[in-house]
């Protein structure tokens, strides 16, 4: 900076060269049109030179406010204070010095100009940001320096500070914002953050705006925090119910505090519903059912670790907590103080004798991890919380192995039946005194490439589930027909064969009776035995 003020001084210099040569020029010129003095031709040259002379001022004096206003566009940008470049030869300047004592740092982020950006275009932008660096210039001294850091971030760089005068500059700073947006539709909204070199205290310039940017970055964090909780906090008319939120909706919300908190906080995602709320509506009325719903999202959206609440649909709630402070024990805790005190609202609002929430955590891992499927770990812990004494459940590794594991069991099904994976084994009974084989249980294990795939124990109740569980009895039946027709030769008399029955049967029981028969008929001997 100091090369080029003196580019510009050597300007003046001439400029200042050319005035006295103008002087002279015009005292001579005076002198040569005198009476009696004759010196014509001289007198011509003089009036040329006297032009030419005008010429160069003026051209000196053009070149002069080019060369000025090249210098402050290399060294400030569109908001008129300084930009990258003078900050880095600040900088240089600055850690070329034996400590930097008493030197502090002050960052600033500029919130929402994509947003104006993007509503109301780029020249809005510019005003945006010339209005927040207007504000800045107001809490400088002859010791500060502001500088443009990027995009929306400012920097200043004050000497022979501390950091009570930095916390006096950053409370001015408040003042003069709350001032301006008092008087504008398009109000200014901004993060800070401070730090100062002093002894027991000292940084390095770079290691100074680091950890003054670090602080900038947790206080844009704190405050997107608290606006979402603020937004989530609205309340609601008496009689209506919590709008519900799209899918849609509620990934793109989650993706942004994803983003907005980065690495700084540790989140969770908490998926809750009621306990067997259609009961509710059914017997009281959707009215009274709307009111419980509301009470629930006032509890959940209070919790002191809620940062974001939503009704998803029905009576299931999505929340976001902040777990920063919190381990994994001390939160579950936490929800099932929440669980408590929503239980204990409605006994005394409601007088009912049973009441209860079922929350699934998800632990949000890092920001790649996409908001599906936080929602859907998510929901999964709480299906799971509902078979728990505890009203939560964290989704771990282990639950990610089982849920993975019966996805494959599930998705194979069809394809194994069809591929006759499943495999009939018999289980005898002998009787004591003779060694015979009176009877036997039929079992059925599920067999690939040669070895037995899952146990029993763990596709069965699966299969119970979904209803699998009749397509693989009837298979088992067929089975079990065909070969007691293929071994009627072998088998004693009043041989029997006991095969199990899903009580899913029971619920069309004509129609299971129906297919025994044809089976019993299809399948017919003339020999004696029995099926149990």
């Amino acid at each position: 900076m100091k090369k080029e003020k003196s580019v510009l001084h050597l300007c003046e210099c001439t400029l200042l060269a050319l005035v006295i040569l103008l002087i002279i020029d015009l005292y001579l010129l005076k002198f040569l049109q005198e009476p009696g003095v004759s010196y014509y031709p001289m007198l011509r040259l003089m009036e040329i030179a006297l032009a030419l002379l005008v010429v160069t001022l003026a051209l000196s004096l053009i070149q002069r406010e080019l060369l000025s206003r090249l210098i402050v566009k290399a060294f400030r940008d569109i908001t008129g204070v300084h930009n990258k470049t003078s900050l880095e030869k600040l900088i240089l300047e600055l850690n070329n010095r034996p400590s930097t004592f008493g030197i502090g740092v002050m960052m600033f982020d500029l919130n929402d100009l994509k947003y104006v950006n993007d509503t109301y275009g780029h020249e809005k932008g510019d005003e945006f940001i010339q209005s927040f660096s207007y504000c800045l210039t107001r809490i400088l001294n002859s010791d500060s320096f502001l500088a443009r850091y990027g995009g929306d971030e400012f920097i200043i760089i004050q000497q022979n500070t501390s950091e009570a005068s930095l916390r006096q500059m950053a409370r001015k700073l408040n003042s003069l914002v709350q001032e301006y947006n008092s008087r504008t539709t398009l109000p200014l909204s901004y993060a800070i953050g401070y730090e100062v070199s002093y002894q027991n205290h000292y940084f390095m310039m770079q290691d100074l705006i680091n950890a003054a940017d670090q602080k900038m970055y947790q206080d844009k964090a704190h405050k997107k925090i608290a606006a979402n909780k603020k937004f989530s906090s609205r309340s609601v008319s008496a009689g209506t119910a919590i709008p519900t939120i799209s899918s849609e909706t509620l990934s793109e919300k989650i993706r942004q505090i994803q983003s907005n908190t980065g690495n700084t906080h540790s989140l969770a995602l908490i998926s809750t519903d009621v306990e067997n709320f259609h009961f509710i509506n059914d017997k009281y009325g959707y009215s009274l059912g709307n009111e419980i719903l509301n009470m629930v999202y006032e509890e959940i959206a209070g919790a002191p670790f809620t940062i974001f609440t939503t009704r998803f649909f029905s009576d299931v709630f999505i929340s976001i907590a902040d777990i920063s402070d919190l381990t994994n024990d001390a939160f579950l805790s936490e929800i099932q103080a929440l669980d408590r005190k929503i239980c204990k609202r409605m006994r005394n609002t409601f007088h009912v004798n049973f009441f209860r929430t079922n929350s699934g955590i998800c632990l949000v891992p890092d920001a790649d991890t996409t908001p599906e499927t936080i929602l859907s770990c998510a929901n999964v812990a709480r299906r799971l919380s509902k078979k728990m004494l505890s009203p939560c459940c964290i989704y771990s590794d282990e639950i990610d192995r089982q849920e993975k594991m019966q996805a494959e069991i599930l998705h194979s099904f069809h394809q194994a039946l069809k591929n006759e994976e499943f495999q009939i084994y018999f289980q005898p009974k002998v009787t004591p005194q003779n060694g015979n084989i009176s009877s036997a249980e039929v079992l059925v294990r599920w067999i690939r490439d040669q070895k037995m795939l899952w146990s029993p124990a763990v596709y069965i109740p699966l299969f119970e589930q979904n209803g699998f569980v009749i397509r693989l009895d009837y298979y088992v039946y067929e089975k079990t027909f065909r070969w007691l027709q293929e071994s009627v030769e072998f088998l004693p008399e009043n041989f029997r064969l006991s095969l199990n029955v899903s009580p899913l049967h029971f619920e069309e029981p004509e129609n299971f009776v129906k297919k025994i028969c044809s089976l019993m008929k299809l399948r017919s001997t003339e020999n004696s035995w029995g099926i149990l």
